[in-house]
């Protein structure tokens, strides 16, 4: 998760990581003091500044997703707001799989399975279908969603099983 501060005229006030992508290019968080956020919004720039907008007007924790393009990688982010003072909000950024939807029914299934914390065994025996089929589930869905290690893939199942979490938080 990344966090940030944002100013009323969407400008990155500080910022507390960047992605792995941007870190592979050599950029630091420090790079985007006072940049334009809108920079790095390719997709959802209106919906960003309507919840910060949002956020500052009434004073309520609010939310949007977005899509980041950084070379030949996109992402699809989830973003909450917090209201800080009178043009500041906080900001918190996690990274949400893009290629949700080229999951089958069956790889989605196994997907909320995983977002309950099950094993292999137990989404076999919850799914009625054999531990060989869960684990080639599990690996085309790491494979459709870019994740790299288990670790990913039950975070992501979670994230995308629970996406309002982050509005919940203090």
């Amino acid at each position: 998760m990344i966090a940030m501060v944002v100013n009323s005229g969407y400008q990155c006030v500080c910022m507390s990581d960047v992605p792995p992508v941007y870190k592979n290019n050599g950029r630091v968080p420090a790079d985007y003091s006072g940049c334009d956020t809108f920079d790095h919004i390719s997709e959802g720039q209106e919906d960003w500044k309507l919840a910060i907008d949002h956020c500052l007007f009434t004073q309520e924790d609010t939310g949007c997703e977005f899509v980041n393009e950084f070379e030949a990688v996109i992402s699809r982010w989830r973003a909450s707001m917090w209201y800080l003072e009178s043009d500041r909000v906080l900001v918190t950024m996690a990274r949400v799989p893009s290629d949700i939807h080229k999951l089958s029914a069956r790889e989605q299934d196994v997907l909320k399975e995983v977002a309950l914390g099950k094993s292999n065994s137990k989404v076999a025996e919850s799914l009625n279908i054999s531990l060989s089929t869960v684990e080639k589930h599990r690996s085309h869905i790491r494979q459709t969603l870019h994740l790299e290690s288990e670790q990913e893939l039950q975070l992501s199942a979670w994230m995308v099983e629970n996406p309002d979490i982050f509005h919940q938080l203090p």
